[in-house]
């Protein structure tokens, strides 16, 4: 509890940062988590399980899984076709500003990467992700890729709970 009072001094009065109480809780239970796990903690799922995760086929559709896929993607790179985006899902901009961006260039989106946001996301994250996710321009053939695999656009939005992905595109 020492090292986390200190956490907390050193945000709220040495750098004065107003930290609202559910973020401190939130510290708290990392730092629970670091306290009795220690250098024993790994993501799940780790990267190799992600590079070698198949579609429901069974097929596997990673980056690595060919050097035609790799080609692929390098070659969206090139043409500056991939956009990383580094934000908060659960919240209320990250994704409505990509989906901005891509009416802006009278685009939509084919393919969208979220790896396993899912797993970082509460109830109430999970609700705006989904909301953000259906507001976004996404083409009918688009791809939702995660950790457990590849579906259609639409197919994870039917997953999302009835009244959590309504938001009309």
């Amino acid at each position: 509890m020492k090292n986390l009072s200190a956490i907390n001094n050193r945000l709220t009065k040495t750098h004065t940062f107003p930290v609202p109480q559910r973020d401190m809780a939130a510290i708290a239970e990392i730092y629970r988590i670091f306290y009795e796990e220690g250098f024993a903690i790994r993501p799940s799922p780790t990267y190799a399980d992600l590079m070698t995760a198949t579609d429901e086929h069974g097929v596997q559709r990673s980056y690595l899984a060919s050097e035609e896929n790799f080609q692929v993607l390098k070659e969206l790179e090139l043409k500056n076709l991939v956009v990383p985006v580094v934000g908060d899902f659960g919240g209320p901009s990250a994704l409505r500003r990509v989906g901005d961006y891509v009416r802006s260039h009278h685009d939509a989106v084919r393919a969208f990467y979220g790896s396993n946001v899912g797993v970082y996301l509460n109830t109430q994250q999970t609700q705006a992700f989904c909301r953000s996710l259906a507001a976004l321009p996404a083409s009918p053939e688009a791809w939702f890729i995660e950790s457990d695999g590849v579906r259609s656009f639409a197919s994870k939005l039917k997953g999302c709970p009835a009244d959590k992905a309504r938001t009309k595109r």
